[in-house]
């Protein structure tokens, strides 16, 4: 499994010399997580404004672990509290409840180490726990996400350890789904679940597989199905950054691969596919597929014949058991 280098904010990977996609409609497919803001005008109507922003808010210097120890920190007892000019209020329920919207989103979303710097961007709106809530995490999760992907290089590799900001649980997620050897060999299927989406939900558990076990589960099978774009590629398209100008040649290629064509390993290691005999594979293919429909629809119709044969020689009656045969 190598990632495709591609301009934009689209993630491209290959798998068994086939290209799939992981996007932020990918993301939100298998998260569930809304990657669009929520409008609360009708939630908020008849209530009272937003109070005064809390003065955390506006700092630039806070990490994961200040804002727990400042959530889970106990009061100062009376001694402390004289030692100091300055005495600090008790928390109130509503700053408790935003502080712990933030730590939450930060903790499984963002930030994978404490000592890490939060951006103030991502505080602008913690004052007001309807407005936080209603911001399009999955978005915002899914950039940090790619933006820490596509920093890897092979020097990332040499290290033996590397981190993925962000929520790599949605790159395992899809994979299933987007791989379905990944699924049957990693995971184990949630028989009970009546939902196509989130894909999380298809699951009943999931193991983290190591490197040399995907490599055995590739070379263990001689034909991998491997799908550019999970489900309807006309499902939520709008949450698909537009291809980059660089890469249109490349989005040819896709188009041949979901029309039925396999890139084969020898057209990576060319960079370069010759369309004329891709599409010439491509119409042989075609070709195939539509003479076995034919014999399939023959087949059917010379089923349904016999059947009616059956029935007018009384071999077979209506309810499907035989009659006996008597001969003259």
């Amino acid at each position: 499994m190598r990632r495709l280098k591609t301009k934009g904010n689209n993630l491209w990977f290959r798998i068994a010399s086939q290209p799939t996609r992981f996007s932020m409609r990918e993301f939100f497919l298998s998260t569930g997580i809304h990657c669009e803001k929520l409008d609360t005008d009708r939630s908020r109507k008849g209530k009272k404004p937003a109070k005064k922003p809390y003065s955390w808010t506006s700092r630039k210097d806070l990490t994961l672990s200040n804002l727990e120890d400042y959530l889970f920190s106990e009061p100062k007892d009376i001694t402390d509290l004289e030692e100091t000019e300055e005495t600090e209020a008790p928390i109130e329920e509503d700053e408790k409840l935003c502080l712990a919207a933030v730590i939450l989103t930060e903790a499984f979303l963002m930030t994978p180490h404490s000592s890490e710097k939060i951006p103030s961007s991502r505080l602008q709106y913690a004052s007001d726990f309807e407005a936080y809530t209603s911001l399009a995490w999955g978005k915002e999760a899914y950039n940090v996400l790619s933006t820490s992907i596509k920093r890897m290089d092979t020097n990332t590799w040499a290290r033996g350890q590397y981190e993925v900001k962000g929520f790599p649980l949605a790159l395992l997620i899809w994979s299933f789904s987007a791989v379905p050897l990944f699924g049957a060999t990693f995971a184990v299927c949630n028989d009970t679940s009546k939902c196509v989406y989130p894909l999380y939900s298809n699951w009943e558990s999931l193991l983290t597989p190591r490197l040399d076990q995907i490599v055995d589960a590739i070379q263990s099978s001689d034909c991998i199905e491997v799908k550019s774009i999970s489900g309807d590629p006309e499902e939520y398209k709008h949450l698909v950054e537009e291809t980059h100008v660089d890469d249109k040649e490349f989005e040819d290629i896709v188009h041949l691969v979901m029309r039925g064509y396999r890139l084969k390993e020898i057209d990576w290691r060319n960079k370069i596919v010759e369309y004329i005999s891709a599409e010439a594979e491509l119409g042989q293919q075609l070709s195939d597929s539509a003479k076995l429909d034919k014999i399939l629809k023959l087949v059917a119709d010379f089923s349904r014949r016999l059947e009616i044969l059956e029935v007018v020689l009384k071999v077979r009656n209506n309810m499907g058991t035989y009659n006996e045969v008597k001969y003259l």
